[in-house]
């Protein structure tokens, strides 16, 4: 049993769970965001600041996924997102 823990999930676009993830907290976020979106199809992929990193963002590429991320402020390459379709990622 672990005293402090995270839940994760990934939804579709009307709040539907696809996947879950518990961890512990010692988990980094980014990392458990990948698993989660990892093998997922979709056309646009909505998340918080924690999925700015290359990882996440070279395999939506591959994949012709459309991304809705925030970036960090300290990345040198500025990608626009759509922040009328980032207001729905409170949907879950």
């Amino acid at each position: 049993m672990w005293l402090n823990s995270k839940v994760y999930l990934t939804t579709d676009a009307k709040g539907r769970v696809i996947k879950i993830i518990a961890t512990d907290r010692t988990k980094a976020n980014c990392k458990i965001a990948f698993a989660l979106i990892k093998d997922i199809k979709t056309d646009v992929l909505i998340a918080n600041r924690v999925c700015d990193i290359n990882d996440i963002l070279e395999y939506t590429k591959n994949k012709g996924i459309e991304i809705v991320i925030p970036l960090k402020s300290n990345r040198k390459l500025k990608i626009s997102f759509d922040n009328s379709l980032y207001y729905y990622r409170h949907i879950i």
